[in-house]
């Protein structure tokens, strides 16, 4: 209980006015609560600094960097090292057997090719080679044949090279040079055409050929035997026949 502060009367702690006078009260003070206390963190350990990563000594300026050891290189096995030199030594020979056995083929992969082969042996006067640029193995072998003792034994020829040879005796000579060789005129041969050639080679030479394809050429070209200061012009007409996937040259 309390009075109140103006008029006397006793009056409840929790009234704000007065109930005989009506002058306000002042609530009686509340006990204040304890401000919470603060909780106490446990402190954490500090880590330590990181400590700066010294930096690789550089080297001055004239002076090499040092060398990092190395490992020492295990020493190649000797069985290794002849296993090694016995496939290349083999890798080798394959390639030279190669080069030897294309450089050595009939024919030629295309008609400009066996022309170019033909003007090469002509001036190198090497007989053999003109010959193997003009007909196959097979049709040569036939031709020896006849040549020696069947149709073709009245030419007096024991070999189809020693006939090439004969009649391409001026050109043969070594001391011919050739250039600026051109073909100047290319002609399809017809079906029937192309089967003459096979009949001609079945009839006369005895061996039966499959001619896929055949051209008629005609080819320009400037020549200068040995001691003249001149090129002349010449020219010569020959067929371009294709037997087994390679060309020949011979003239029909």
């Amino acid at each position: 209980m309390k009075f109140c502060k103006k008029c006397g009367q006793q009056i409840e702690d929790n009234v704000l006015f007065c109930p005989y006078c009506g002058t306000p009260q002042q609530a009686a003070p509340q006990p204040q609560q304890a401000a919470p206390q603060p909780q106490q963190v446990a402190p954490q350990p500090q880590q330590a600094a990181p400590q700066p990563q010294q930096a690789a000594p550089q080297p001055q300026f004239g002076q090499m960097p040092p060398q990092q050891p190395q490992p020492p290189k295990k020493p190649l096995d000797k069985k290794i090292l002849f296993i090694i030199a016995g496939v290349a030594a083999a890798l080798l020979i394959i390639v030279i057997g190669l080069i030897f056995a294309l450089s050595g083929r009939r024919g030629a992969s295309s008609y400009k090719g066996a022309v170019e082969k033909l003007f090469s042996a002509l001036e190198a006067g090497n007989g053999k080679k003109l010959v193997s640029i003009m007909m196959p193995s097979e049709l040569e072998k036939s031709a020896d044949k006849e040549l020696n003792d069947g149709e073709l034994e009245y030419l007096g020829y024991d070999s189809m090279a020693e006939f090439i040879e004969d009649q391409y005796k001026n050109e043969l000579e070594d001391s011919v040079k050739f250039k600026d060789v051109e073909i100047t005129d290319k002609e399809k041969l017809s079906k029937d055409e192309v089967e003459e050639i096979e009949e001609m080679c079945d009839d006369e030479l005895g061996c039966d050929i499959d001619v896929k394809e055949a051209y008629s050429l005609e080819i320009d070209y400037l020549y200068k035997e040995k001691g003249d200061e001149d090129w002349q012009d010449d020219y010569m007409e020959i067929t371009a026949y294709k037997v087994g996937g390679r060309w020949y040259l011979f003239p029909w």
